[in-house]
């Protein structure tokens, strides 16, 4: 268990380096492409863009099962299986790959047609940006056995290393385009199917070489099939309601209130996809000891593992969060300037909220794909992913604002937190008790106590840049307190104190 612990800390670390690199040059990025673009153009590249993403919900599904059952046969050590769940997993992967190229260039012109809000001198660069992100998919979605492998093995530098490249390219791409010798938009939606391509290819290379289990070969057996299959239809459900929950969002907006709406939203999404990346690193690397401890029969394991990256998942984006919350006027003035798209400000405060309370579900879900019994949980979760949009398509008509969708959508999560430990509860026997005054008690008054320094210096210090560094440096100062003397129980505070003694030891003996 230790070496465990110690192999997620290393991962983590990992992860959370590439995090912060990442999120510095997306932030960047996003200002450069909204300047080159336009506010406009930049509405519609997301829009259109979208029409493909919501069929990630595909990938994402398929993802997951493929992550379990490696993750599963390495926890067991059956590497002849470990072969034959790999090479099943690839040839759906490749099947499917070939019906989202026929349903994202049909759906896809249908709704660039005649539902979208495009301005018409726009709609052949549109189309151009629907055809790229169509092979964009591609072979992403088809790679996608390669990356769980990566991740099964839990590998997680080489994943930080492409993430760093990523972001790096991006921001490349987002320079190039100053300078483009055809339309920007469509110049720019080329260069990212390029590099798209350029990443998708390493990670099938490297793990072809690196990992035995990775070597193709036609497999027929029809009992893993409907495994793979079964899992990956219960865990599709919840995927794919949110994939029409986030098109049906920019849908919404679109019809109702024009493509700037999008562009804000995009901004917003951006903001929080940036800060929801460090629990998404958390539970990447925390996720295949999960299941290898539900394979190994250790459900203590498995409970206690998921109760701690509950907790301080939700810290780390607290951290973030208050901060950001409360000056987010300011940053998005010094970050986009006067581009910044009408109403930018309050969706990302909305979102933030949104993404904080949502790593409660993230960090449920672990415990939940382990287990394998998906049903109930994909049902429930699903319709009330769902439940937002026709709720908000109605409140537009009567004139609802549009940050309203926003709203719908965090009530939704909150609803969904409560549903997951009901069902983890019923299914397993989850200590759902154990939960709520371990986990959730404390992280309540740690957010109760933190909010306390940002409300003081709204009423003591003018909207500005100082007021801004002043609020992030207080407010981390405090939460780090809360931590060490709320959060942690006085045997981890021991093992810190040890750890920085010994490190402390080995400098001076160094000197």
């Amino acid at each position: 268990m230790a070496e465990n612990k110690q192999l997620i800390a290393k991962n983590t670390l990992y992860l959370y380096a590439r995090m912060l690199l990442v999120m510095c040059v997306t932030l960047y990025t996003s200002r450069v492409i909204l300047h080159t673009l336009g506010a406009t153009d930049y509405g519609v590249y997301s829009v259109v863009g979208g029409i493909v993403v919501m069929f990630s919900f595909l990938s994402g599904s398929l993802s997951g099962a493929t992550s379990r059952y490696l993750a599963f046969d390495l926890g067991k050590g059956d590497k002849e299986q470990l072969n034959r769940t790999f090479s099943s997993s690839l040839n759906i992967y490749l099947s499917i790959a070939l019906v989202i190229v026929l349903l994202g260039e049909m759906v896809g012109l249908w709704l660039v047609s005649n539902k979208l809000t495009i301005p018409i001198e726009r709609l052949n660069a549109a189309y151009w940006v629907l055809h790229f992100s169509v092979i964009t998919a591609f072979f992403s979605f088809s790679q996608y056995p390669y990356t769980a492998s990566l991740l099964a093995h839990e590998d997680m530098s080489v994943y930080a290393y492409v993430g760093i490249y990523e972001a790096v390219s991006k921001l490349s791409i987002a320079f190039a385009i100053t300078i483009s010798p055809i339309d920007s938009l469509v110049f720019y939606a080329f260069l990212i199917m390029l590099n798209q391509i350029c990443i998708q290819s390493f990670y099938r290379i490297y793990a072809s070489r690196k990992y035995t289990e990775c070597r193709f070969r036609l497999i027929g057996d029809s009992a893993l099939y409907k495994r793979l299959l079964s899992y990956s239809g219960y865990d599709m459900l919840p995927s794919m309601c949110i994939m029409f929950q986030n098109q049906g969002a920019d849908i919404l907006l679109n019809v109702f209130f024009g493509p700037i709406a999008n562009a804000a939203r995009a901004i917003a999404n951006q903001v929080n996809g940036a800060l929801n990346q460090m629990v998404i690193n958390l539970i990447q690397a925390a996720r295949p000891q999960v299941i290898k401890d539900y394979a190994q029969c250790d459900p203590i394991g498995m409970y206690n593992l998921t109760f701690l990256v509950s907790k301080y998942a939700y810290l780390l984006m607290l951290a973030m969060t208050v901060p950001l919350f409360f000056e987010m006027d300011i940053i998005i003035q010094l970050w986009l300037g006067s581009e910044a798209p009408s109403h930018t400000v309050i969706y990302c405060r909305i979102v933030l909220l949104t993404g904080l309370i949502s790593t409660f579900s993230y960090a449920l879900s672990m415990p939940m794909h382990a287990i394998g019994k998906l049903r109930s949980f994909s049902i429930v979760n699903s319709l009330l992913y769902l439940l937002p949009i026709p709720i908000c398509y109605l409140m537009f008509k009567l004139g609802a604002p549009d940050y309203t969708i926003f709203v719908a959508i965090f009530a939704s999560n909150v609803i969904i937190i409560a549903s997951t430990l009901f069902l983890l509860h019923r299914l397993e026997g989850f200590l759902w008790r154990d939960f709520f005054t371990s986990v959730f008690v404390s992280c309540f008054v740690i957010t109760l106590i933190s909010i306390i320094v940002p409300i003081l210096l709204i009423h003591l210090l003018p909207s500005c840049f100082w007021k801004l560094v002043i609020d992030i440096i207080l407010s981390e100062v405090v939460i780090g307190l809360l931590v060490w003397f709320v959060a942690m129980d006085a045997e981890l505070r021991f093992k810190f104190k040890m750890i920085i003694h010994i490190k402390l030891h080995k400098n001076n003996a160094s000197e």
